[in-house]
């Protein structure tokens, strides 16, 4: 069952290849991510066996691979698959390079990437020119009404997946376009994914599918992993595609664990495991090295006018949500690093902070983070963040800029003093959507949606003006449009 998910991609391609390569090391869901600094770029993909040297030809031309880069391969302990990472580094901005990952002999073997442009103004540019990046989150697999990727083959439908959709009535709906189709479709509009946490939603499904099945439960979990993964590289493997952490991205916890029996030494902790999520991807400070992997969780890099920092707020906040009782010291270790990071911004160079955390603290839903507040509005305030981006609860809002304790900001979108605050948890996952109740209506709440998929294409157009929109997935209509406005 192993290799299943892989055998029938490398069956049909070895029918027609001169020279087939080995199915054990065919590579499959590659993926890009930018570095720490805006001459790196990280290139990872997946195969079947670790390799010992993976490695990355890559060039300015198709026809000239001249420079090769080796990387490492790393697994844990359920995994189907092994990942394999390589860091590019001296790269030039603005530069279309081209490349291929080891063992890649099949079309297409080759892609391609662009890097950013220099962070800061050039010396002959007298106004920073616009960006584009696309913010989704809460984006899985599987979904009502087509929120996700549909089950195509009579395996899928073995592993108790047809009983989970009709529990959720999608065999008696049409089928949508899914907001990771959408953002296929309108890749050319953006230069990098930033996906805000809940990737895929495999515990969850795991959760769902298991009345249903007797399937182990590793193999349903990696199953609906990898389809998601896969479902990613026509992006991934060409714009940057940058994660931050989410609370279904776990391997066992909270929701899980009591299902996920078998996944091996990542439960052993009583706390949550997110050793998938750490293996598969790398981040701008991401660590090789197993024993300093909380990094991955928490990093930060420069984009041209802007500066972007990915907070963890799954964290074990400690007893009683008092984050001074942080039991791993891992809020304090964060809370100090966001400290140094945001004090070591230059704003003539990177006018523009943006965060993206996954747990809102400024939610009209039931499901707010208090403790994440607690951990980290005061120096988001202190340091004059722009925008706050924010996922988890299943649908769009779109606040008011708040200061500290929940206070509007009165200058609204005209150049606030306090942080611009907006969630959107609509990618589309086996949850749904979430109705906004009139009981959880909050007085800065200005803008909500709440039965449609979407997801945000946010422009940076200079050093004083942003705007942000929400796409509908379905047919790529902008739903609600804002622009944030600062003096600098």
């Amino acid at each position: 069952m192993k290799l299943s998910f892989l055998v029938s991609v490398v069956a049909a391609i070895q029918a027609v290849a001169a020279s087939p390569i080995p199915v054990d090391v065919f590579p499959v869901q590659q993926r890009i991510a930018l570095g720490k600094n805006s001459d790196e770029m990280s290139i990872s993909w997946n195969t079947l066996r670790d390799i010992r040297r993976p490695r990355v030809y890559y060039g300015l031309s198709e026809d000239s691979l001249d420079r090769v880069e080796y990387g490492m391969s790393s697994t844990y302990s359920t995994s189907w698959t092994y990942s394999n990472h390589v860091t590019l580094k001296g790269l030039e901005p603005n530069t279309t390079y081209y490349y291929k990952v080891s063992y890649s002999e099949q079309e297409p073997a080759i892609r391609s990437f662009t890097t950013p442009p220099v962070v800061g103004k050039d010396e002959l540019d007298h106004e920073f020119k616009p960006f584009t990046f696309a913010s989704v989150a809460d984006l899985g697999h599987v979904g009502t009404q087509g929120l996700g990727l549909y089950p195509s083959t009579s395996e899928d439908m073995d592993f108790g997946i047809r009983n989970v959709l009709e529990k959720h009535g999608i065999f008696s709906k049409p089928p949508v376009k899914s907001t990771f189709e959408s953002l296929v479709e309108h890749v050319d509009e953006y230069d990098f994914v930033w996906h805000n946490g809940d990737i895929a939603y495999a515990d969850n499904f795991l959760e769902e599918r298991q009345p249903h099945s007797k399937a182990p439960n590793v193999e349903a979990f990696n199953r609906v992993l990898n389809a998601f993964y896969d479902s990613t590289e026509p992006v991934s493997s060409f714009k940057p595609y940058m994660v931050g952490p989410g609370n279904h991205d776990i391997n066992c916890g909270t929701r899980s664990a009591d299902i996920y029996t078998d996944a091996g030494q990542e439960c052993g902790s009583k706390h949550r495991s997110f050793a998938g999520y750490l293996d598969h991807y790398r981040m701008p400070s991401g660590s090789p090295d197993p024993e300093d992997n909380l990094p991955t969780m928490w990093y930060s890099f420069d984009y041209y006018s802007a500066h972007f920092i990915q907070i963890n707020t799954e964290l074990e906040f400690g007893m009683d949500g008092d984050p001074t009782k942080d039991i791993k010291g891992q809020l304090q270790k964060q809370r100090e690093w966001l400290k140094r990071d945001l004090e070591s911004v230059d704003r003539k160079r990177t006018p523009w902070v943006i965060v993206e955390g996954h747990r809102p603290w400024y939610a009209s839903a039931k499901n707010a983070c208090p403790e994440c507040q607690e951990g980290f509005e005061d120096l988001l305030n202190e340091y004059n963040v722009d925008l706050v981006l924010f996922g988890h609860v299943h649908n769009y809002q779109r606040n008011q800029p708040i200061g500290l304790d929940g206070e509007i900001d009165p200058a609204g979108l005209n150049n606030p003093k306090a942080p611009w605050y907006i969630i959107n948890g609509s990618g589309g996952q086996l949850e749904g959507l979430d109705p906004v109740a009139d009981k959880h209506l909050k007085d800065y709440l200005v803008k909500k949606i709440e039965e449609v998929l979407g997801w945000a294409k946010i422009t940076v157009h200079n050093s004083t003006h942003l705007t942000y929109e929400f796409i509908a997935s379905v047919n790529g209509t902008t739903l609600d449009e804002a622009t944030l406005v600062k003096v600098r």
